[in-house]
């Protein structure tokens, strides 16, 4: 039971935000988003989308993760980013847009970066820790 629920926390909050992107691209228009620019929109979109995903895969950030994951992450996230440009296309009012698409993909490989980077940190804080 413990091990179901550890993998409903941690797959939950990607199944609910993956909702929530397919929602608001279903908005012809979302009237908060207009006072941003839109590439810095998408980029934070699927920046938590990456974290998200590559979280869920990993069993979580604060254990190391493999490079099988990062590929993972990046090769479903960007999936899902065309995907959510081509859904984009058939909703009247919005457009699919290689810039969003673009943006997407920038969100994502800094999420990949940053994790990268923060874990890097971490195994060097613990290495230094351990030596005293």
């Amino acid at each position: 039971m413990r091990r179901f629920l550890e993998s409903l926390g941690l797959w939950l909050p990607l199944a609910f935000y993956v909702g929530l992107i397919y929602f608001l691209s279903s908005q012809s228009t979302i009237a908060w988003a207009r006072y941003y620019p839109d590439s810095l929109l998408h980029g934070i979109e699927f920046f938590l989308l990456a974290a998200l995903v590559l979280r869920a895969l990993n069993g979580g950030l604060l254990i190391p993760v493999p490079p099988r994951c990062y590929l993972w992450t990046f090769v479903l996230s960007s999936h899902y980013a065309l995907l959510d440009e081509i859904h984009q296309a058939l909703v009247p009012g919005r457009v699919a847009s290689v810039l969003d698409l673009m943006a997407d993909m920038v969100g994502i490989d800094l999420a990949l970066a940053a994790v990268f980077i923060l874990q890097r940190a971490l195994v060097s804080r613990r290495v230094s820790a351990a030596r005293g």
